[in-house]
């Protein structure tokens, strides 16, 4: 809006209210999905590049956590994140959708996300 910067990555609900006042384009989505927000925007993949990211939210505890205890912690918060109460909310405040993960699969997702970061920082030779 005042010029200084020409491209900014950043989540639906910090400039959702700026694009519905037509004072910032909204272009693309970096996720590998639509916003809930802006359907009719495709992301960046769908755009021809390479690039899909995601922020992810989640529950982390201590390593070495008892097994008993990370099986009660796991279901208790993939009960919360595949409700439909939920994903309405993250829809409503975030203008994102939500995609419950086991602590496997959770932990798969940090992993390969700084594998994959680290990929997009090499490929577009990106300057730290």
């Amino acid at each position: 809006m005042g010029k200084q910067v020409d491209v900014a990555l950043q989540g639906p609900s910090e400039y959702a209210e700026l694009v519905r006042a037509g004072k910032l384009k909204f272009i693309s989505s970096a996720s590998d999905f639509r916003l809930p927000w802006f359907p009719n925007t495709p992301t960046i993949k769908e755009q021809g590049y390479d690039i899909g990211i995601a922020g992810i939210i989640g529950i982390a505890a201590p390593k070495g956590i008892p097994a008993d205890i990370k099986a009660k912690l796991e279901a208790a918060v993939n009960k919360v994140a595949s409700s439909k109460e939920y994903n309405d909310f993250l829809v409503d405040q975030y203008g994102i959708k939500g995609y419950p993960a086991s602590a496997a699969e959770f932990g798969k997702l940090i992993d390969d996300g700084f594998v994959k970061m680290r990929k997009m920082i090499d490929d577009h030779n990106i300057k730290m």
